[in-house]
């Protein structure tokens, strides 16, 4: 009866995936002072969700696929920031345009190395809801 009773008043919009962000940023607003403003909000978990930016009409450059499944390069918009996409590289093809891209700036530290890197969470054609 439930089942009966959504499908009559859900429409596909309502059962597709939504990302709230907290506001847009510009790339070169983008660095190692706000990622370490940001880490005060920690812990992040349930009740103190990650903090997550929109980047508009920014490009891919430089993009590689990782194991198959991720993604990373780094996007040109004003500036030039790396970034991290893990589980989006079905998403290779829109990185020859213009794309809107929800991200995690954060500061990633491999072989005793510090790196500014943006953590995408989901990228969009320019223009269009990511």
């Amino acid at each position: 009866a439930i089942a009966d009773h959504a499908g009559g008043v859900l429409q596909p919009s309502d059962l597709q995936r939504v990302l709230l962000h907290d506001g847009p940023l510009m790339l070169e607003q983008i660095n190692d002072a706000l990622v370490e403003e940001l880490g005060r909000a920690e812990p992040f978990g349930r009740a103190n969700a990650e903090l997550l930016f929109r980047c508009d009409d920014v490009r891919g450059e430089d993009v590689q696929r990782l194991k198959g499944k991720h993604l990373k390069g780094a996007f040109r918009g004003g500036c030039r920031r790396s970034f991290i996409a893990f589980g989006l590289a079905d998403r290779m093809d829109l990185m020859a345009d213009s794309v809107d891209a929800l991200v995690v700036p954060e500061t990633n530290t491999w072989k005793e190395r510090r790196q500014l890197q943006l953590r995408v969470r989901d990228i969009a054609r320019h223009g269009s809801q990511p």
